[in-house]
């Protein structure tokens, strides 16, 4: 991503567009085509199908705390992208390549979406716990929820609402800048040791919960399904391409009562093959041949 606070886009964009180089671009969430967010999905903003302002979603990532800006970078990025005529846009999913064809990038060769995939190799089924900390810290029993970095955008708020609601334990993994002792019922993992203790956490679990209310394309729910573990997810984003209701999880609305329904039901999803479409459509290798592929064919033109 070029908008993590430590690249000059304009200075980068003000060579490329000096050159006959030929660039490949793969978007992994919307701020290319935006004045400012990453996302617009939990803002419900279409703003920038005709030009951004006054931005819904200033004060998140990647924040601006005193000024708005998104006008300005709303037409700086247009004049600089659309400028370069070398320029192959990849996105990582297909909601965002509709939604590229009504944006500042719709000039550019839009490339079919080539998802993210996963190392099938390294996730996959494991349900002996190695860490002895966790043999103590996790029941039998519980919902999961990963998150590098947790939040109310990560849907932090939503399940400590559900902790009071269900009787099951809840494990979340990741960072935690709030106190959550005082919900007992959560049981939080600041970090695991490596992957092979995920794939652990991941498969022991009764469902994966992804309450995110903005997501690109979560490879959290490639993975838990790598471990035959099956996914509840708020209807957002790319999750919606990944999940089958009834087969490999259910997709619901971001509401707690619709939550509560679904993993009511979440026992009538068989675990035992849910692996195999993750095997067939989202293998990291398969999905760098097709990136090999595409350079390949800019070469040879």
């Amino acid at each position: 991503n070029l908008h993590g606070y430590f690249l000059n886009y304009k200075l980068l964009f003000y060579f490329l567009n000096s050159t006959k180089i030929k660039v490949v671009w793969t978007l992994h969430d919307c701020w290319a085509y935006t004045g400012h967010c990453s996302h617009y999905m939990d803002a419900n903003c279409d703003k920038r199908k005709s030009f951004c302002h006054n931005c819904p979603e200033i004060k998140y990532y990647p924040k601006s705390f005193i000024t708005d800006r998104s006008e300005k970078n709303f037409f700086l990025k247009s004049s600089l992208f659309s400028k370069n005529k070398n320029l192959t846009i990849v996105p990582i999913t297909d909601w965002m390549y509709q939604d590229l064809k009504y944006s500042i990038l719709k000039n550019a060769n839009i490339h079919k979406p080539i998802n993210n995939g996963i190392n099938i190799k390294t996730y996959k089924p494991s349900y002996k716990i190695q860490n002895q900390l966790l043999k103590k810290l996790i029941p039998r029993e519980y919902f999961l929820g990963v998150s590098s970095k947790w939040d109310n955008k990560k849907g932090l708020n939503d399940f400590l609402e559900l902790s009071e609601l269900i009787q099951e334990t809840i494990v979340l993994v990741g960072g935690l800048s709030i106190d959550i002792s005082k919900y007992k019922n959560i049981i939080h993992v600041d970090k695991t040791e490596n992957v092979q203790e995920l794939c652990s956490i991941y498969s022991n679990a009764k469902a994966l919960l992804n309450l995110s209310y903005q997501e690109t394309f979560p490879t959290i729910i490639l993975e838990s399904l790598a471990c035959n573990t099956p996914v509840i997810s708020y209807r957002v984003g790319g999750s919606k391409e990944i999940i089958r209701n009834g087969i490999n999880g259910y997709l619901v609305s971001k509401d707690l009562n619709a939550l509560l329904k679904a993993i009511n039901t979440i026992d009538k999803i068989e675990k035992s093959d849910l692996r195999k479409e993750v095997l067939n459509k989202y293998d990291s290798q398969k999905n760098f041949l097709a990136y090999n592929r595409l350079y390949k064919n800019l070469v040879n033109e």
